[in-house]
């Protein structure tokens, strides 16, 4: 940490206020809004331009922030006041959400921790109501900021619903935003980044992979660039990617930055996130890589619940491919087979056909008697008469 001029912090707070509404107005239909809010900004005030509370105050001091409301109407108003510490939402935006009860392990002071208010308030018909929030600051002194928000809500009767063109009834809501910003001293806290973790998830529908980034230091961090890489564990591969520029990050705050899988289905298997942040200011750049594992039963949980999921027929294909390669080897066997046993039976037939052969031109083992000539046997017959 280092120290520099007070006027630094204004610079830093007033490019926070510039990308903050701290008046908002949200309303389904605000040609008649009832109620208007506005606040009284103390003695203690360090910009006196400004439209919002930006106190300079110490340790242990206790002080109250003034809003004032106007019913213009002829008829009895309620509103709803709440108080919000600042955080950063997952489209990476400064925010001031009712309810946030999960806050960065970093964050020391929550401004909803340091203040206190009436919640529920009653203005009476052309009349004003003023609205005081209690602030008391920690016994221990602290650097850099601590910022907040006072939301205030019109609770309208439901005969102020509205039918819309297409004949849906809308209520109108009418809110209020005011932004806080407490300091105590000097110094210039430095942000600092880090990654926490990477893990499968869904953003509306789609199986989104998400990272978990901090900023663990009491100072908000502007102008960022993140450029996200999902691959598998070991490869190269970009699996998805993401890039989005123009986000920031409040004090000690904590969003999850989503990589779209633009409707693809989770694959069980151990993968690699790489993220790369980039700031204007602070002028810092960081890069983390983090290996995180989808499993059987989280990847079809997540996949069941997705809406118009690509289909994977992969499976089918390789299924199909084994199926037709079985069938080709017991074609390939049958023909072999088949040839085999043709040619066994060629050969014997050709066998018993030689031996046949060999029969015919065979010798008998019976010798050969000579048969006497005609006039040789007279002669024989006239000698054997004479005897």
């Amino acid at each position: 940490m280092k120290r520099a001029k007070f006027y630094f912090i204004i610079c830093l707070i007033t490019s926070f206020i510039s990308n903050y509404s701290l008046l908002k107005v949200e309303a389904a239909d605000n040609d008649s809004v009832p109620v208007s809010a506005r606040v009284v900004l103390p003695e203690n005030q360090f910009n006196k331009e400004a439209s919002y509370f930006y106190l300079k105050m110490t340790p242990n001091q206790e002080q109250d922030l003034e809003v004032v409301l106007s019913n213009t109407s002829d008829t009895v108003q309620k509103v709803e006041v709440s108080l919000a510490a600042g955080i950063t939402n997952d489209n990476g935006i400064i925010d001031y959400p009712d309810g946030q009860k999960k806050f960065d392990a970093s964050l020391k002071y929550p401004f909803s921790k340091l203040a206190s208010t009436e919640k529920n308030v009653t203005i009476d018909p052309k009349s004003d109501k003023s609205v005081m929030i209690k602030v008391k600051m920690p016994a221990e002194e602290f650097d850099g900021l601590i910022i907040g928000g006072i939301n205030i809500r019109l609770n309208q009767a439901d005969d102020t619903k509205k039918e819309s063109e297409g004949g849906m009834q809308i209520k109108n809501i009418i809110r209020y935003n005011f932004g806080v910003v407490l300091v105590e001293n000097e110094t210039v806290i430095v942000p600092e980044m880090k990654m926490n973790k990477a893990f499968p998830s869904q953003v509306m529908g789609v199986n989104t992979v998400k990272a978990n980034l901090s900023n663990t230091e009491p100072g908000i961090i502007d102008g960022l660039e993140i450029v996200a890489k999902v691959t598998k564990k070991g490869s190269k591969e970009v699996l998805y990617e993401a890039t989005k520029q123009g986000l920031r990050m409040a004090p000690n705050s904590t969003f999850d930055f989503g990589v779209s899988m633009d409707n693809k289905a989770y694959q069980a298997g151990d993968y690699t996130m790489s993220v790369v942040a980039k700031a204007e200011n602070p002028d810092k750049e960081w890069s983390w890589n983090k290996d995180f594992t989808v499993d059987r039963e989280t990847a079809q949980k997540l996949n069941a619940k997705a809406a118009d999921l690509e289909k994977d027929y992969s499976m089918y294909w390789i299924v199909g491919g084994i199926v037709i390669g079985v069938l080709l080897l017991v074609v390939i066997l049958c023909i072999i087979f088949y040839r085999k046993k043709k040619k066994k039976a060629e050969a014997e037939r050709r066998k018993r056909q030689a031996q046949k052969r060999k029969r015919k031109k065979a010798p008998t083992n019976r010798p050969n008697k000579k048969r006497p000539i005609a006039g040789e046997m007279s002669t024989k017959r006239s000698e054997k008469n004479k005897k």
